[in-house]
């Protein structure tokens, strides 16, 4: 549909707005539908998102800041993460939260990300959190009293269960997604507590959409990829000799992720993946993008698939 130049492109979107900054602090608000931007002011900027009419930025100084009308209403020290190559969005405000997983804690060994209040710059009062993108409009905190899942629209984070997915559109089921301890695949009643169904081999639960869970797994033909019944554990299809990365979109029937094939001897270069469509009943292929060397990010409003990648900006009408 369009295409935009822009080195070093890091973008956040709310589902709304589609906000991007390039390597030399060019900020840009993008209209998905037809790549019309605006330039924003923002001195030093690496990742920069909108929200309740005001601009809140992570700059290349170690600040997190919320800015209204040129004028800055607050700022945060915080040690700023060198690693931009992460794939998801850097930047939310959600339920009176700045949510970015662009800070590190250097006390913590292990944590990735930050929480703050929109309204004052106070950090959240948690540790050890892990912030994660799991749906549009969807994040989730991992961190030392639990986990939280923050929604847009929602006035309060809530509680999370079961394993940290890096998609998933039933966060709010009753049913959740685990592993046991020898690492099999399985899903709790989050009522009872009781385990539903395991499989009787390992894998590692990547994403969830459309009632199917998908996993990856080894067996005698080398590395795959399942597609699992969500409801029952039944086995619907698994593709051989392949390994899916995150970021993950999905619309309720097709998921889009990285697909990298795997060689004979379980060779992969990530460098090679193809970005596809997958449907989640059968596992076919449905189509295919050519995956940019340099992916820094993938976002949707719904309707179109925006690719950052370390030069252009791409966007694609998705069905």
């Amino acid at each position: 549909m369009w295409a935009r130049e822009l080195v070093g492109a890091r973008c956040t979107s709310d589902g709304e707005n589609l906000v991007c900054t390039d390597s030399a602090a060019q900020v840009l608000q993008i209209e998905p539908r037809s790549g019309a931007a605006t330039e924003l002011e923002v001195p030093q900027a690496l990742v920069v998102t909108v929200a309740d009419g005001d601009v809140f930025a992570l700059t290349s100084d170690g600040q997190l800041q919320r800015r209204s009308g040129g004028e800055v209403i607050w700022s945060a020290p915080v040690s700023v993460a060198t690693d931009f190559h992460r794939g998801g969005q850097g930047l939310t405000v959600i339920a009176g939260y700045v949510l970015t997983t662009q800070v590190l804690d250097p006390a913590n060994f292990g944590a990735s990300g930050a929480v703050f209040d929109a309204a004052t710059g106070q950090p959240w009062e948690r540790t050890n959190a892990l912030v994660l993108p799991l749906d549009a409009g969807v994040w989730v905190v991992s961190h030392a009293d639990g986990g939280s899942v923050f929604v847009h629209g929602a006035d309060e984070p809530r509680t999370a269960n079961g394993v940290l997915l890096q998609y998933d559109d039933q966060w709010r089921s009753s049913q959740q997604v685990t592993t046991t301890d020898d690492e099999q695949l399985g899903v709790l009643d989050r009522e009872s507590g009781d385990l539903l169904w395991r499989t009787d081999y390992p894998a590692y639960p990547l994403a969830r959409a459309g009632g199917v869970i998908l996993a990856l797994a080894s067996a005698e033909q080398g590395n795959v990829v399942r597609g699992v019944q969500a409801g029952s554990g039944e086995l619907l299809w698994e593709r051989s000799n392949a390994w899916l990365t995150c970021p993950c979109l999905s619309d309720g029937s097709t998921l889009t992720g990285h697909l990298v094939t795997v060689g004979a001897e379980g060779s992969a270069n990530p460098e090679q993946a193809e970005i596809i469509g997958l449907d989640l009943r059968s596992g076919a292929q449905l189509w295919s993008l050519p995956r940019p060397p340099t992916t820094l990010a993938t976002l949707t409003d719904g309707e179109h698939l925006v690719l950052a990648a370390a030069a252009e900006l791409s966007g694609w009408r998705l069905g």
